[in-house]
């Protein structure tokens, strides 16, 4: 684009500036309001989607059906020894559970509150985070283990030799001295409150609680992995005779109020009321805005169809080439 058509493009803009200020502001309003809410919703379905095999990932959810009383609805939590009693009566359950106790760290006298969890030893293989250092396979075999976030074990190694050191932590079923076994990489920020752990160290096969096996109780999540879609439909089909079989001697007549569901990971963040609704309306709400501005721009261009078109006129008269007009419009445009 030639320094005659710059010239001739801005004086266009200058000489009519409500028109300008209407077509190039109201553009680029759309595409701003329309690119801020596509960042939105981009987040807002993303959740735990940086996981390796996401697809395969279910959680097991406990679903109270109790209409009018205050137990009632669908949680996230199990009993803690539901993967046990799952794993005897279908031995093809492949899966892990997560106990976010939370916690404090020691190191050189000093203690802090983190954000601990306790996992099966398999979680890592399940739930596959990317490992700066250490072996996702048996970084958590023995019960003195940690795994930390690459910042934790920054904030208590600066010197960023943390494999192999230890520290003291104090947890409500772990307190003592542990090893540093493996260092993942932070979890971003699209992960659930309860998968925003910093620290990991191995679950006890069952702990000194009443409630650990005892059908209603909400301990901790039980995460399963499945081949497939189909894998997991089949085995949902198997739950409620399961739950029959497994739950009668705690429930008793509220047996049939209770049920356990698989819910596929990735669509945890929507379990929330009102949250896809929030979600799907403001991309609505983006795709409108962006097209009202495509709209608005043609209508205007359109009005102003006849004054240009006498324009071109006189630039053909005073020998305007072709390709020099549409270098014009294009520029404007």
């Amino acid at each position: 684009m030639n320094r005659f058509t710059l010239l001739t493009l801005y004086r266009s803009l200058t000489r009519h500036k409500l028109y300008a200020a209407l077509n190039i502001g109201g553009l680029a309003l759309g595409i701003a309001v329309f690119l801020i809410l596509s960042l939105y919703v981009r987040y807002e379905t993303s959740f735990h989607k940086w996981l390796p095999g996401y697809r395969n990932l279910y959680i097991v959810e406990e679903n109270w059906d109790r209409p009018g009383e205050s137990i009632n609805g669908i949680s996230q939590a199990t009993m803690g020894g539901l993967i046990d009693q799952l794993r005897a009566d279908m031995p093809e359950t492949e899966g892990t559970r997560l106990f976010a106790t939370g916690g404090t760290v020691i190191r050189n006298g000093v203690g802090r509150q983190e954000d601990i969890a306790e996992a099966d030893p398999n979680f890592l293989e399940l739930f596959r985070l990317q490992m700066i250092a250490g072996n996702r396979t048996n970084a958590l075999a023995s019960p003195s283990n940690i795994v930390m976030s690459e910042s934790l074990a920054r904030k208590y190694f600066p010197d960023g030799n943390a494999m192999g050191q230890t520290l003291t932590i104090k947890a409500p079923s772990k307190s003592g001295n542990v090893r540093v076994t493996g260092i993942f990489k932070d979890l971003p920020d699209a992960t659930e409150d309860y998968l925003r752990f910093t620290a990991l160290t191995p679950l006890p096969r069952k702990m000194d609680d009443d409630y650990w096996n005892h059908w209603g109780s909400e301990r901790l999540q039980t995460f399963l992995r499945f081949a497939s879609p189909e894998a997991a439909q089949a085995y949902a089909a198997k739950l409620p005779g399961f739950v029959k079989r497994r739950a009668a001697g705690d429930l008793g007549e509220m047996l049939s109020q209770f049920s356990l569901e698989l819910h596929p990971l990735t669509d945890l963040h929507f379990q929330t009321p009102g949250r896809k609704l929030m979600t799907t309306t403001l991309g609505l709400v983006g795709l409108l805005t962006l097209l009202i501005a495509i709209v608005n721009y043609v209508n205007l261009a359109t009005a102003r169809a006849a004054l240009r078109a006498r324009e071109v006129a006189m630039r053909k008269v005073l020998g305007a080439s072709r390709s020099a007009l549409v270098r014009q419009f294009l520029g404007e445009a």
